[in-house]
């Protein structure tokens, strides 16, 4: 854009039959000489805000980017953009979508989807935005008051709340450390900026609930990570897996009901590749004896233990060794999956809930105790769930409102209700702040994370995993004690609970018998003590009775128990220290 308001462009053109040309010095474009504002590119087409108010777009419209209200064409010179002839003050284009900023500070945005090419006004912004910013194919806007909200698609974590499910109105991006809107709006166009500079972009594949390990903090770059994955364990699992860039699965430890999915039972001290995942892997979940992924074509396949009927089909005897076929019964497009010892959930991309398995508890959430060898729909989960996370015998929900309902199994508090009756259906856990932003299951308790950084748990505390200071069991959240300000993950094991920094230091409570909490030691501890060793980790996930750790420049770090080869290292004996985890990108 010139001095004078006039656009140049360069580059790949297209002309009005679609075909391209090029040209490799600025060339004016046609009729805009003069009275533009502002200017934005996506994929094959551009953008401008004129003087006026209003806007107009240019190039590829084969779905309807330019929102002109065709879309068979591809169009130059610019044309007027249908109902937004004034009152915008700027504009972001993504890959091929495209939204504005009104004077009203509100953001309209057109071809959200596929061949919808109308202006639609996004829920929630209608007021008090101050920036805009578009990705491949999620957006997010600057609030005057500071916070980030985004939307969208968020494979890879891109919405920077530490899962990967999508969502169709703006949520709040998880703990950025914006003072206020004025010193968060020259660096907004790029990415957040962090303690080792202005690229910490939300940019990495992410999974959720217990099982799964989450990029809890959208500040640090998973790019960085020497092995390209993440480790994920069960609160009730003695195997582990990682899940590289190129979409390879590998696990390790332990194998007797065929968990690792190679084939044998045997099991293995350093990670082995999951056999016939024959498609890109997104996201895996390890319940206590078996495992579940999600492919990129949104199917589910599980494999290991079956006697309960937690792989999604008919029960058998004998364990399923390898990848079985996808579950079916599943509503179209699933985007994410978590697994206990003997059930597994998946959530919707329409944010509902179906599990299936054993029932004994009421863990499914459908209504009764009994088990299901395929999906049945949670009650009341219908629709409004971001993440999921399955304890032994319980089961929680993170809703979009930033709330959590949990169901099934309450011996020790760990629904979080004020009693110990079990529920056969969601309930709202009671006397948690506003704001929640990720929830985990261990075995018998719970611990949720709030956008201001505190964590609260419940449930059981027989081993001080609640972080309190206290060995009683709370049937109502607590707050965690002695947590350094700035916490953005959190995970929970069998007997003891861990949250990660915003600085990337790790700290752990609870049960310490097998040095799953990596202070050195082997003595347990009622509140959170520093894990040794460990100072740029950007994700945490706990195992039954061992720890992970993916750190920004040295790769993945286990520690805690080790009979079955669950720390990767290599070795099996325990290691009350981070021992490296050997995985091999090949």
């Amino acid at each position: 854009m010139t001095a004078t308001g006039g656009v140049k462009c360069w580059g790949a053109i297209f002309n009005s039959n679609g075909e391209p040309t090029e040209s490799l010095t600025p060339t004016d474009v046609v009729g805009l000489d003069s009275g533009i504002v502002a200017i934005t590119s996506g994929d094959n087409y551009d953008c401008a805000v004129t003087a006026a108010g209003g806007v107009k777009c240019w190039g590829d419209n084969r779905i309807g980017q330019l929102g002109i209200g065709m879309t068979n064409d591809t169009l130059n010179p610019p044309t007027d953009v249908v109902g937004l002839t004034a009152g915008v003050i700027d504009i972001a284009a993504g890959f091929q979508h495209t939204c504005a900023l009104t004077v009203e500070k509100g953001v309209k945005c057109w071809n959200q989807r596929w061949n919808q090419p109308g202006l639609v006004a996004v829920v929630g912004l209608e007021s008090g935005v101050k920036a805009l910013a578009a990705g491949y194919a999620h957006s997010c806007a600057l609030m005057e008051t500071g916070h980030v909200k985004c939307w969208g698609w968020n494979q890879y974590g891109q919405l920077g709340r530490g899962f990967s499910s999508y969502s169709v109105t703006p949520v709040n991006v998880a703990r950025l450390p914006f003072g206020s809107a004025a010193d968060a709006g020259d660096v907004f166009r790029r990415c957040a900026p962090t303690s080792e500079g202005p690229d910490g972009c939300a940019n990495a594949q992410v999974a959720e609930g217990s099982g799964e390990i989450a990029l809890e903090s959208p500040l640090i770059p998973l790019a960085s990570m020497e092995h390209g994955g993440f480790i994920v364990s069960g609160a009730n699992a003695d195997h582990s897996c990682a899940l590289l860039r190129n979409g390879v699965l590998k696990c390790w430890g332990r194998n007797n009901r065929g968990q690792l999915g190679i084939g044998e039972r045997t099991f293995r001290i350093r990670p082995v590749v999951v056999d016939g995942l024959n498609e890109g892997i997104i996201a895996v979940a390890t319940g206590g004896l078996h495992t579940c992924a999600l492919t990129t074509t949104k199917q589910i396949k599980c494999w290991g233990d079956n006697r309960f009927g937690q792989l999604g089909d008919a029960p058998q005897e004998e364990p399923r060794l390898t990848p079985g076929s996808a579950v079916s019964g599943l509503p179209a497009g699933t985007v994410a999956v978590t697994a206990g010892p003997y059930h597994s959930c998946a959530l919707t991309e329409q944010g509902g809930v179906n599990c299936w398995g054993i029932n004994s508890t009421g863990q499914l959430g459908d209504g009764t105790r009994e088990p299901r060898v395929g999906p049945v729909a949670v009650v009341g989960l219908e629709s409004g769930i971001q993440t999921l996370t399955a304890g032994a015998s319980h089961t929680c929900a993170l809703t979009v409102a930033g709330g959590v309902k949990c169901w099934g199994n309450n011996n020790t508090g760990q629904l979080g209700v004020g009693s110990t009756d079990p529920l056969l259906a969601p309930a709202d856990v009671i006397g948690l702040p506003t704001g929640i932003i990720a929830v985990r299951a261990g075995q018998y308790h719970t611990c949720a994370l709030a956008d201001d950084g505190r964590v609260w748990c419940w449930g059981d505390n027989s081993t001080g995993q609640l972080g309190d200071g206290s060995t009683g069991r709370r049937l109502l959240p607590v707050a965690v004690g002695g947590l350094p300000a700035g916490t953005v993950g959190i995970t929970a094991g069998s007997g003891h609970s861990c949250a990660l920094s915003r600085g990337g230091t790790v700290w752990c409570w609870g049960i310490n018998r097998r040095g799953q909490l990596g202070d050195e030691t082997t003595e347990s501890r009622l509140k959170p003590v520093r894990v040794s060793g460990i100072s740029t980790a950007i994700q945490i996930t706990a195992g039954a009775t061992h720890t992970c750790a993916v750190t920004r420049r040295e790769g993945a770090k286990c520690w805690g128990y080790n009979a079955f080869g669950q720390l990767g290292a290599g070795i099996s004996s325990f290691q009350w220290i981070p021992s490296e985890v050997l995985v091999e990108t090949d």
